[in-house]
């Protein structure tokens, strides 16, 4: 093309004429129509982000949204990445885990969105929370799981009210128990991209459809980012209540005095699923123990009356707990899990 042009320029009177011509009105009006122009103008939309942080580095934030509007156009369960020009005002204290909601003008280059003006940003923190339940599907870097309980210690159901029914805590652990389908059970969309994946133990073994999880993350109603995902091929056993003993490592769950609101019980469901206050011990040695979603706790970081849910086998002669990981929640932190935060 490039040499085509230099003899077109070298040519001189008639046969300039004669070219000019032949090319006729169209070629003459050629530069008046960019299509590079015209693709800049329709980039620019308004759009509004709603959704989980999962990534974030300075005035880049990859977000989970729950909700993405572009234009008219919206999305769900879709990771987007946003820019943040340098003349827009960008929330500092940004990690991953937190509820962020955008609103404003950006380029928009399919999920990337560069924002060069923005009418609202909100960044909140969300709680790191348990979330149990059986694996439907796998798709790429996210999962749907059929979610029967979560937990952040201070309610079972945790303090995010969006994601089902608010019944009974025996009720929802019962459901868990053989990785069933209880009442409470209802569908969510696991973002795991980032997250350390077990099943089994190894991580050498893919998330499967019917694998039991355990979930350890954040979420908005039905939206989660995964910090750690731990699957079981067979459902393991479930016990859940208040610590009210610790002896070195060994941690008793459980006290003999019964529960109207169902905090403190134990669900066996070696045993048909029942639940009942018996006491339970569980030695810790060496188990995987997160705080308040920090894995890498010990069980000095433990205190008489902290929430502790335990997966692992339940051993029917001695009625001890024999626990593959624990988590515990005291109610003193309402932020993301600590391992997610990358600013």
């Amino acid at each position: 093309m490039a040499r085509r042009t230099i003899t077109t320029v070298a040519l001189t009177g008639a046969a300039a004429a004669l070219v000019l011509a032949a090319a006729g009105p169209t070629a003459l009006a050629a530069p008046h129509s960019s299509a590079k122009h015209h693709h800049a103008k329709n980039s620019t939309k308004r759009v509004t982000v709603r959704g989980l942080v999962a990534n974030h580095h300075g005035r880049h934030v990859t977000v989970f949204a729950k909700t993405a509007k572009v234009g008219k156009h919206t999305a769900h369960n879709k990771r987007v990445h946003l820019t943040f020009a340098h003349a827009v005002h960008h929330s500092k204290k940004v990690h991953v885990g937190d509820h962020i909601s955008v609103r404003g003008l950006a380029h928009a280059h399919g999920h990337k969105f560069t924002i060069f003006r923005h009418s609202d940003e909100t960044v909140t923190p969300a709680p790191a929370s348990l979330f149990f339940g059986t694996v439907v599907s796998v798709s790429g870097e996210q999962f749907i799981l059929n979610e029967h309980t979560r937990d952040n210690g201070d309610r079972e159901d945790g303090d995010d009210h969006g994601h089902g029914g608010d019944g009974d805590g025996r009720d929802s652990v019962r459901g868990t128990s053989h990785g069933g389908h209880g009442s409470s059970s209802h569908l969510i969309t696991v973002d795991d991209a980032d997250a350390t994946i077990t099943v089994d133990g190894s991580t050498d073994t893919e998330l499967a459809a019917g694998d039991t999880v355990a979930v350890l993350g954040e979420a908005t109603e039905d939206t989660v980012v995964a910090a750690d995902v731990f699957g079981y091929t067979v459902a393991p056993s479930f016990l859940r209540g208040d610590i009210t003993a610790i002896d070195g490592q060994v941690v008793t769950v459980g006290d003999n005095q019964g529960d109207d609101q169902g905090d403190d019980h134990v669900a066996r469901p070696a045993h048909d699923g029942e639940n009942d206050d018996t006491p339970v011990t569980v030695d810790l040695t060496e188990v995987p123990l997160a705080l308040n979603g920090a894995l890498n706790a010990s069980v000095s970081d433990l205190a008489v009356g902290d929430k502790l849910i335990v997966l692992g086998d339940l051993n029917s002669e001695s009625g001890s707990f024999d626990a593959d990981v624990a988590f515990a929640f005291n109610g003193h932190d309402h932020h993301p899990c600590p391992e997610g935060d990358d600013d």
